[in-house]
């Protein structure tokens, strides 16, 4: 037996034990509107396309949840066990989190497992951690929020810091911006935070080219609610019809906002108010000449999954110029920016958009293009995994 026969078999044997090894990715959050059913499928859908590897997938649905279709059909694409609960409160990701850790514990998911939590309720997560004492190889989990968020409550706070405690606990958060501020406020544990690259465009394909409104269309998308200047900008297209129409689609999150929007319903303004599927949502935006996200209040330092859908859908981004979303239209070039504070000239602002059949519109569209071909690389699948340390 030489030296590279040795070797052949022990390559072989970790071949096998990566077989045998399990892998879960946990949704908690997976019946909200917005990001929390689609990034799972994008998660999943992107990593089998990469990777020959079994994912087991745990998504909690509370009882007596009427599912919409396209919902079920990614539970049933991903394999997914479906948990659910009695609990009666009202945050579905705190219950979640509870339920799925408690699944993951009677059915002994965590033995020689690495799991991953798309979304989790961090100082919940803990106490779960603490009464059902799960022992699995890895626990990673995907964070949206900042740190100051939890630190206004040092109770909660004392219990994400408790987290650190298990050492097979990893924090990461969906941009580096945020990464930066959880390693300052932790620089103890500053090796166990880090970023995960988006997975939103990956082994997709470009959005159809349909044919755009005939009229001047601008687009509110995605989960409808108070930090989306949704008021603001319902008032301005209904005081200045010449700007050309609004159309707000997606799911009405707030009971006011919804009376607010539907008594502006007509004219030039259009709502579809519903927890739209992934194809209504790239066909809405493909036939909008311009996507509005004007978000504030906002965590500037936070990722936007509706900033991927429009790249893919190549429908120009309107956006605030601070924050991770500003840096990103400005840098690629794919849509124009506002700075927040100049907020009082958005009519203005509206007004100086190039027209859609412009030169200066048709750069913007082939930008979008071009950023969704650098995005949608499989290389960002390969920088995912091997954070993760799925291999």
């Amino acid at each position: 037996m030489n030296k590279y026969t040795k070797y052949k078999i022990k390559k072989n044997e970790i071949d096998e034990l990566m077989k045998m090894m399990k892998y879960l990715i946990v949704q908690p959050w997976f019946i909200e509107p917005g990001h929390p059913a689609q990034s799972l499928i994008n998660t999943y859908r992107s990593i089998k396309s990469k990777f020959q590897i079994n994912i087991n997938v745990i998504v909690y649905v509370p009882q007596k949840t009427s599912l919409k279709k396209h919902l079920k059909n990614y539970i049933l694409e991903c394999n997914a066990e479906v948990i659910s609960s009695s609990l009666k409160i009202i945050d579905t990701l705190f219950v979640g989190t509870i339920a799925t850790v408690r699944a993951i514990c009677k059915k002994n998911y965590d033995k020689d497992a690495k799991i991953f939590f798309l979304d989790a309720n961090l100082y919940v997560l803990s106490l779960a951690l603490k009464f059902y004492k799960i022992k699995p190889k890895k626990l990673d989990v995907l964070c949206m929020c900042s740190p100051e968020f939890y630190k206004k409550n040092i109770f909660k706070w004392f219990l994400i810091v408790d987290l650190f405690g298990y050492q097979y606990f990893n924090l990461f958060l969906r941009t580096p911006e945020l990464a930066d501020s959880w390693r300052r406020e932790l620089p103890m544990f500053a090796n166990r935070i880090d970023y995960l690259p988006s997975l939103e465009l990956i082994n997709t394909q470009p959005a159809e080219n349909k044919k755009k409104y005939n009229s001047k269309t601008f687009i509110i998308a995605g989960q409808i609610r108070y930090g989306k200047c949704v008021e603001y900008l319902t008032n301005l297209f209904l005081t200045h019809p010449y700007l050309g129409n609004l159309r707000i689609v997606g799911k009405i999150v707030n009971n006011y906002l919804n009376d607010f929007i539907q008594k502006r319903n007509g004219k030039n303004i259009f709502i579809v108010n519903d927890f739209i599927s992934e194809n209504q949502l790239y066909d809405e935006l493909q036939r909008s000449h311009y996507n509005l996200m004007l978000y504030d209040p906002w965590d500037e330092r936070m990722e936007c999954s509706m900033l991927f859908n429009s790249i893919k859908s190549s429908c120009p981004v309107i956006a605030f110029k601070e924050g991770w979303l500003g840096r990103q239209v400005t840098k690629h070039c794919i849509g124009w920016t506002l700075p927040k504070k100049e907020k009082a000239n958005l009519l203005k602002f509206i007004e100086s958009l190039p027209e859609p059949n412009s030169q200066e519109y048709k750069k913007i569209i082939n930008n979008l293009q071009k950023c969704y071909d650098k995005w949608s690389s499989g290389q960002i699948v390969m920088e995912f995994i091997n954070k993760l340390d799925w291999h």
